[in-house]
């Protein structure tokens, strides 16, 4: 995939997959075994305002953040 082939908002769309397969598997290895828990908990950290935050957090606080592989070193 050429990230230069396609427009911010099917970057965005694709990444906010990419963050709730995160957190989902997350939430599974910590134990949430229930559908409806583990979908509440994960509706918790991947809508839109749980998101800003986390990003307000990691950039007022200098925090750094892996956004892609090649940001990892």
């Amino acid at each position: 995939m050429n990230p230069n082939q396609y427009n911010g908002l099917t970057l965005a769309y694709i990444g906010d997959a990419v963050f709730e397969l995160i957190i989902r598997k997350h939430c599974v290895e910590l134990g949430f075994g229930k559908v409806n828990d583990l979908h509440k908990k994960v509706i918790k950290y991947t809508n839109g305002k749980s998101q800003s935050e986390f990003i307000h957090y990691f950039l007022e606080n200098n925090k750094s953040i892996a956004l892609c592989e090649t940001d990892n070193g």
